[in-house]
């Protein structure tokens, strides 16, 4: 678990060294990438990384993070960090419903590297 938030922590730096600006470690951010974590835990593995290695999560995640796109309270859209920026100016608020954050968790899932089916 450690490794996984930490692999978060290097693709979304500022939402860490500035936590109540960010909506990643508030209720939506910490379920949705619960959610996520058996899945990205198989990939890990399958691409024959290590589990207890940060960059194996970042190396997973890093896209799909990176590449989020939603419309703000603003009507803007954001991207990358500024998605899960908190309030009106971030995206992440407005998957806060629990069909929200099913989405959320969708839209993050397929952006998330294909898992090799032998």
């Amino acid at each position: 678990m450690d490794a996984y938030w930490e692999g978060i922590r290097e693709i979304m730096r500022p939402a860490f060294d500035e936590p109540s600006q960010f909506a990643v470690q508030k209720g939506i951010g910490v379920v949705v990438l619960h959610s996520l974590l058996p899945e990205v835990l198989e990939l890990v593995r399958d691409k024959g990384l290590s589990p207890s290695e940060p960059e194996s999560y970042s190396a997973m995640l890093e896209d799909a993070l990176t590449g989020l796109q939603g419309e703000n309270g603003q009507g803007s859209v954001v991207d990358g960090i500024d998605f899960w920026v908190a309030g009106v100016l971030g995206a992440a608020g407005t998957y806060s419903s629990s069909s929200g954050q099913r989405v959320l968790i969708a839209k993050i899932r397929g952006r998330l590297p294909n898992l090799n089916v032998d």
